[in-house]
């Protein structure tokens, strides 16, 4: 399903703030043609797709990775785990402290996994097969008792969700840009909890949070408005959603199928041309522009 042409008031939510120093932002005052880097580097003329463009403090996409971002496309796992990475980098460095945390992509799918081993033989997952997966990996997991909210992206079935954990409250929150009828999604959503529960009980010493149980919502969000923007929608819940009825009485913005293009371009842009990008020249070199 399509979404509606984007409309004045829909340009203005999406509308991309190039500026220095925000969150998301490449840090660049010089007069770069957007549309040109979005389409060189998501091109599949790219001339070679092992060629590293982006490099952010250890979080690497090559050529080959950004064309999960062209029009259409579903995102990766390798998008996603970037995306996480990038949310923790861009906060850490600006702010100075973390308030989203993150478990990388490939987490929920070990989870899945082990769904697959009876019960009985099933290894106990120890703090370091935990730590294998977060973000920041520069911090111990009890980091998680001060941070505001520990987000879990999930793939199956060809399709992207996310988990949401308030760290305070303990409350486990389920975001699905399909919503919540899929069947196919329910055994996951207990074996996330429980994985979860085992993790908080792990490092929280407190009495008083040690045998409290997450209490488990299905947060009620805007549908997806097509059959291939859920990755897009999760990464965009992991950097605006927290609970609140901030967007028009919405907790995340409805987007259009326009305005979720829009997006993709502003991603690849801010991404390849971060200021702290080690490829930021090699970018610029392929566009034609000058560093």
């Amino acid at each position: 399903m399509e979404g509606a042409s984007t409309d004045d008031k829909g340009r203005d939510l999406v509308i991309a703030n190039f500026v220095d120093g925000g969150i998301h932002a490449p840090s660049t005052n010089e007069n770069i043609d957007f549309s040109i880097v979005y389409k060189t580097c998501t091109s599949m003329l790219c001339d070679d797709g092992a060629v590293v463009l982006v490099e952010v403090s250890n979080n690497m996409l090559t050529c080959t990775d950004l064309q999960c971002l062209k029009p259409r496309a579903k995102i990766d796992n390798m998008v996603m785990l970037f995306a996480t990475g990038m949310i923790v980098y861009n906060e850490l460095h600006i702010a100075g402290m973390i308030s989203r945390c993150f478990f990388n992509p490939f987490f929920a799918t070990m989870v899945m996994e082990r769904l697959k081993i009876p019960k009985k033989k099933r290894e106990p997952l120890t703090q370091t097969d935990y730590h294998h997966w977060f973000q920041p990996q520069s911090f111990a997991l009890n980091v998680l008792l001060r941070a505001q909210f520990l987000f879990v992206p999930s793939v199956g079935d060809d399709h992207w969700w996310c988990y949401a954990v308030n760290c305070q409250s303990r409350e486990l929150f389920i975001l699905d840009p399909l919503g919540h009828k899929r069947r196919s999604r329910k055994k996951i959503d207990k074996a996330i909890v429980a994985t979860l529960q085992e993790l908080f009980n792990m490092i929280d010493i407190d009495s008083n949070y040690k045998e409290q149980e997450l209490n488990v919502i299905e947060e009620d969000l805007p549908v997806q408005p097509n059959t291939y923007d859920c990755g897009m929608l999760v990464i965009k819940y992991m950097e605006l959603w927290d609970h609140t009825p901030k967007f028009d009485g919405n907790k995340i913005p409805d987007y259009t199928t326009d305005q979720l293009q829009v997006l993709r371009k502003q991603m690849v842009c801010e991404w390849t041309l971060h200021k702290d990008n080690v490829h930021r020249s090699l970018v610029l070199k392929k566009c034609g522009m000058a560093d």
